[in-house]
C-alpha cells in the first residue's frame, strides 16, 4: 500500500506533469511542424471518410509524405480532432497524455523493480518527479512525437511484464503494449523485439516457473496484435522506404568508393594496419559507430 501523505505528493508531481505538458499547447512551441500536419489531417480524413488522404481505409500504414509513417499516432488523434476541432492542441494533445501516463507509468515501475527495497516509494517518487521535469520528456510530449508514445507504450510493457511474473494473468496485456509499440514510430521496430528480448533473459528462471499457458496466451496474443503490422512489413514494397532512405548502406557507393582510395594509398604505402583499417567492413563498422555516438554529441544535444 501507498501511504496517504505518498500519495498526495504523487498527485502533485502528477498535476505538475500535466501542467508542464499541456499548458498552452497549441501554441508552444508555435507553428505545427509537416508531421503534425500530416498526422492532424490524416486523423481528420479517417473521422470524415474512414480513409487516409490517398483513400486507403483504416491503413496500418499511412504514406503522408512518402516516409509511410506507422498509424497508431493517426488514430489516437481523431478523438482529439473530433472533440476539438482540426487544429494543433488537437494533434498534440495525445503526445501529451502519453507523457502524462509515461510519468504514472515510471513510478509503478521503479515501484516494482525494487518492491523489496525499503525506500522503494521514496525511490518511485524521484523517479516519477525526474519524469515530469525531464526537458526531453517535456518536448516530445508537447509536440506530436510518435516515439514519445512508443516510449510510453514501452514503458508499459515492462511494467506489466514484471506484474505477471506474479500474476501470470498480466503478461498478455504487457504483450499488447508491445505490440502497439511497432505501430507509433519506425525505431520500434528494432528496439522493441531488443526490448523483449532482454527482459526474457533476464527473468527467465522467473519465466520458467509459470504456468505454460499464460506464457503461450502472452505470446498469442502479441502475435495476433503485430499480425497487420507484419502482414505490412513482408508484402508492401514501400515497407522499409524509411529504413533504406536512412540507413548507413544506403550511401554504400561513397562508403566504398572512399574504401578503395584508402585501400590504394595503403597498398603504395605499403601500410599493413591501414589495409586492415580501412576495408569496406570497417568503414560500416565505424559509420555505424559514429552515427550512434553522435546522438550523445554535447555541442549537438545543448550548443547549436
Amino acid at each position: 500500500m501507498i501511504k496517504k501523505y505518498f500519495l498526495i505528493i504523487f498527485l502533485g508531481i502528477i498535476l505538475l506533469a500535466s501542467a508542464l505538458r499541456l499548458w498552452q499547447i497549441g501554441s508552444v512551441p508555435p507553428s505545427p511542424d509537416w508531421d503534425e500536419a500530416s498526422l492532424g489531417y490524416n486523423a481528420y480524413s479517417i473521422l470524415h471518410t474512414g480513409k487516409d488522404e490517398y483513400g486507403k481505409f483504416l491503413p496500418v500504414v499511412i504514406r503522408s509524405l512518402d516516409d509511410y509513417k506507422p498509424a497508431f499516432y493517426m488514430y489516437v488523434t481523431v478523438p482529439s480532432v473530433a472533440v476539438l476541432g482540426l487544429n494543433v492542441a488537437a494533434v498534440r494533445l495525445p503526445s501529451a497524455i502519453f507523457g502524462i501516463l509515461s510519468v504514472i507509468a515510471v513510478f509503478y515501475l521503479v515501484r516494482e523493480l525494487f518492491k523489496d527495497y525499503k525506500y522503494k516509494d521514496e525511490l518511485s517518487l524521484l523517479a516519477s518527479f525526474f519524469m515530469a521535469i525531464s526537458p526531453w520528456s517535456i518536448q516530445f510530449s508537447r509536440v506530436a512525437f510518435e516515439s514519445n508514445v512508443g516510449t510510453s507504450l514501452n514503458i508499459f510493457a515492462a511494467l506489466f511484464f514484471l506484474k505477471g511474473l506474479k500474476k501470470p494473468a498480466l503478461l498478455p496485456f504487457s504483450a499488447i503494449f508491445a505490440a502497439l509499440s511497432i505501430y507509433t514510430y519506425q525505431s520500434e521496430k528494432v528496439f522493441t523485439p531488443l526490448l523483449a528480448l532482454v527482459l526474457v533473459l533476464v527473468f527467465r528462471k522467473a519465466l520458467g516457473k509459470l504456468n505454460k499457458k499464460y506464457l503461450i496466451g502472452g505470446v498469442v496474443t502479441g502475435f495476433i496484435f503485430m499480425l497487420p503490422m507484419l502482414w505490412f512489413l513482408f508484402f508492401n514494397s514501400s515497407s522499409l522506404s524509411r529504413l533504406t532512405s536512412t540507413s548507413v548502406f544506403s550511401s554504400q557507393t561513397q562508403v566504398l568508393q572512399n574504401s578503395v582510395m584508402d585501400l590504394q594509398n595503403d597498398k603504395n604505402n605499403n601500410d599493413k594496419l591501414g589495409l586492415i583499417l580501412d576495408n569496406r567492413r570497417i568503414e560500416y563498422a565505424k559509420e555505424i559507430l559514429s552515427g550512434y555516438i553522435s546522438h550523445f554529441d554535447l555541442n549537438w544535444l545543448f550548443i547549436t
